[in-house]
């Protein structure tokens, strides 16, 4: 202190940042050191399951995020949820959800990650080594969906789909049924179209294939009748009966050729007409049913291709080789 200019000195051995400013540089220093072992690498990212049959969600229980991802399955499809609930603000949460996950990781084909809006203090423990650790480590994929749209956490980086909100992300783990139920009906109806035109090809191919064998038996036929109107003639214009019973043996032994030949090439165009008419009937769907195959559809006749399409009590068609059977649905497995 300068009594007479009434000025201080003051003489800075050491600076350190708090507060915020703290926080900030220890964030950006563990995502440097996630980002360099590769946790945040698109290459180790995984696809997430297109029809999952059970999604697991790790939320607290209090608030709305649960309720918002349940909303949202129940009106895209058929999923059950498996929830394990966890503190996600304030200390000890992140050990909470790390092991939130790895509870859930062995029961469900996905998980979802979840925690509605705040401030960076209140998402702090989403920036969590341990927990970022331990999405990496996860065997099925995992969905974060934490905070607002404008929020990131080291969490966000390491899981393999970041959603904005925890709707966004109940859109993308849960299929839409009623698109992909659309999506087979048309199917089956351009199945339906493409095997009626390969009936129809077949058919047509058959009936060349039956007037070519009948035009080409017709000339034959011509043919020999032809010959054998020849013969008749050359034996009548021969009077000498010695000649006359040379051509009498020759005209049996050339008709007993023509008829042999006639007989071997009836025969072989049998042989092609049942090798035609065989491939029609093993392309006829009766055929399929003969083998004792049958098909089932509901009370709307609709084929079932999976027992969960249908429900206990409901009635059902079976569509047998000959005939139809109407049955009641009393127990249901997968």
């Amino acid at each position: 202190l300068y009594t007479p200019q009434g000025k201080f000195q003051l003489y800075v051995d050491e600076l350190m940042q708090t507060g915020d400013g703290a926080m900030m540089q220890a964030l950006e220093e563990l995502k440097s050191k996630l980002s360099k072992e590769g946790l945040f690498a698109e290459e180790r990212k995984r696809p997430l399951p297109k029809f999952p049959k059970v999604v697991g969600v790790a939320t607290s229980l209090d608030g709305a995020v649960l309720k918002d991802i349940v909303k949202v399955a129940m009106r895209r499809g058929r999923v059950r949820f498996l929830v394990s609930p966890c503190q996600v603000q304030g200390e000890g949460a992140a050990v909470q959800i790390c092991n939130s996950i790895e509870k859930l990781a062995p029961h469900v084909d996905v998980i979802i990650v979840a925690r509605g809006g705040g401030s960076s203090t209140d998402l702090w423990a989403f920036n969590d080594e341990r927990l970022a650790r331990t999405i990496a480590g996860c065997k099925v994929p995992i969905v974060s969906a934490i905070g607002h749209e404008v929020d990131y956490t080291i969490a966000d980086f390491v899981s393999d789909v970041r959603a904005p909100t925890p709707s966004a992300a109940a859109e993308r783990v849960v299929p839409d049924f009623s698109v992909l139920e659309s999506e087979r009906t048309e199917l089956h109806h351009r199945l339906l179209r493409i095997f009626q035109r390969m009936i129809g090809t077949a058919r047509q191919t058959l009936d060349m294939e039956i007037t070519k064998s009948q035009h080409l038996f017709q000339k034959q036929s011509s043919s020999f009748r032809q010959l054998f109107s020849d013969l008749s003639r050359r034996l009548s214009e021969q009077h000498p009966k010695a000649r006359l019973m040379r051509d009498r043996v020759e005209l049996e032994k050339l008709t007993e050729q023509a008829s042999n030949l006639q007989q071997n090439m009836l025969s072989s165009y049998r042989q092609e007409m049942g090798a035609l008419i065989g491939k029609l009937d093993a392309l006829s769907p009766l055929r399929v049913l003969a083998r004792g195959y049958s098909v089932v559809m509901d009370s709307h006749g609709h084929i079932l291709t999976q027992a969960e399409h249908t429900n206990i009590d409901e009635k059902i068609n079976v569509r047998l080789h000959k005939g139809k059977i109407v049955c009641r649905v009393e127990e249901i497995s997968s």
